[in-house]
């Protein structure tokens, strides 16, 4: 009895430093299923396609306005992290336009609600959409942009093919997060946790990151802390770029840099999803 009452103890133990650790990779508080379920039990199911104006809609439906810029670098295996032009200056004001921060809003987490869930996340709200129309264009935005062969410039292949987890990707997922940090704001180092779908048929594999208004505010960049242990690195993007990429990777080590003056940050994020396996 007494080595069944030690082995207890120590499956116990093990599985509490196994889930400290996770927490402390993903920068959460507590069990990740938990967390998981705290931030998307709030969600705005009539989303924002419909408040957008029918010009941007159709702007929107427009695959062929994303762009490669480049491969994120800074020792990032180029599977693993790629920088486009996601949303063009006009589509991503008329988003801005449509973010909320009133805790009385559906799908609204406000700062001090994000800062008890998440560690080191301060200054931040969230409006979490369900919004598959949206959805659907940004992920045929994803889909259609392609990568110039460097030995044949005439020559390109769709940026999905050349990600990890990409030729797998099946959508983007309709659950979307628009986000408002204010000066003073920022976010700790964390990797981007996976999540299954709510039917159990698809888990997220990738991310993106897409900055709407960054010429409009100093600081705020994605904050890269290389795998080697190199000083983190602040990436500057323009209006509309999103980064893109995988989850969960020991590579992609990242937080939000200090927000400084100027206008709130603005930013939409959402997860690529791909069949799960069991």
């Amino acid at each position: 009895m007494v080595h069944h009452d030690h082995a207890c103890t120590w499956t116990f133990q093990r599985r509490h430093f196994s889930t400290r650790v996770q927490s402390a990779f993903l920068g959460i508080r507590g069990d990740k299923d938990a967390q998981l379920a705290a931030k998307n039990k709030n969600i705005d199911t009539a989303g924002i396609w419909h408040i957008l104006p029918n010009t941007i809609q159709n702007s929107l439906q427009d695959s062929s306005k994303s762009r490669f810029i480049n491969w994120l670098g800074h020792g990032v295996s180029r599977s693993k992290a790629a920088i486009l032009q996601l949303l063009t200056p006009d589509e991503a004001e008329a988003i801005i336009h449509s973010m909320k921060v009133d805790k009385h809003h559906p799908g609204v987490m406000t700062a001090e609600q994000t800062a008890e869930l998440y560690v080191g996340r301060l200054r931040t709200a969230r409006h979490l959409i369900a919004d598959r129309p949206l959805a659907r264009c940004l992920f045929d935005r994803i889909r259609s942009c392609s990568v110039a062969d460097e030995h044949c410039l005439s020559s390109s292949r769709p940026l999905l093919s050349l990600m990890a987890h990409g030729l797998q990707v099946v959508a983007v997922n309709e659950r979307i997060r628009l986000v408002t940090t204010q000066e003073g704001g920022e976010h700790q180092k964390h990797a981007d946790i996976s999540e299954v779908s709510d039917d159990g048929l698809h888990i997220s594999r990738l991310t993106f990151q897409c900055y709407l208004n960054p010429q409009s505010y100093k600081g705020g960049q994605f904050r890269l802390y290389p795998v080697d242990g190199r000083a983190p690195v602040d990436v500057d993007v323009h209006t509309g770029e999103a980064i893109l990429f995988v989850q969960e990777d020991p590579e992609l080590m990242h937080g939000g840099a200090p927000k400084g003056p100027g206008a709130a940050k603005c930013a939409i994020r959402g997860n690529l999803d791909v069949p799960l396996v069991s």
